[in-house]
């Protein structure tokens, strides 16, 4: 009986501490998420749903996009973070917009007065946490 109320006490502090250290409020949850790459990797569903343009046949706008998912390990070993940093979205520069949805929250970029960039990321809220669940990439 005193082991599993050790057992209980002990998923109850795991779980708060890990409510603690994910800001609750998107847009805190989203300037931390936009800057610590381990953050960012620990908040994304695997595997991430990934869908962007089928650029194989680009001369047929009718052809149905590619739909790719993302395992950890290749966001892992690209080290290149998925979501763009501070400091991507402002040399390149990127117009970042976010909109409530039903299911959570879309934050969408977009390079001004050019189609060559386009992506939105869609989060949802999963226990106490955010997580990015799918990226739509509209580039050309």
């Amino acid at each position: 009986m005193y082991r599993a109320l050790g057992i209980v006490s002990l998923l109850l502090a795991t779980n708060s501490f890990a409510a603690t250290s994910c800001p609750g409020a998107f847009r805190a949850f989203l300037s931390q998420f936009e800057s610590d790459s381990s953050f960012q990797t620990a908040q994304i569903r695997f595997p991430l749903k990934w869908v962007s343009p089928n650029r194989a046949h680009k001369d047929f706008p009718d052809t149905p996009p590619l739909t790719l998912s993302v395992t950890k390990a290749k966001v892992i070993s690209s080290k290149t973070p998925i979501f763009p940093t501070v400091d991507d979205q402002r040399s390149t520069p990127l117009e970042r917009k976010i909109k409530i949805t039903k299911a959570g929250y879309v934050v969408r970029f977009d390079k001004p007065d050019s189609d060559s960039r386009s992506i939105e990321f869609e989060f949802s809220k999963k226990n106490s946490c955010w997580q990015l669940v799918s990226v739509h990439d509209f580039s050309l």
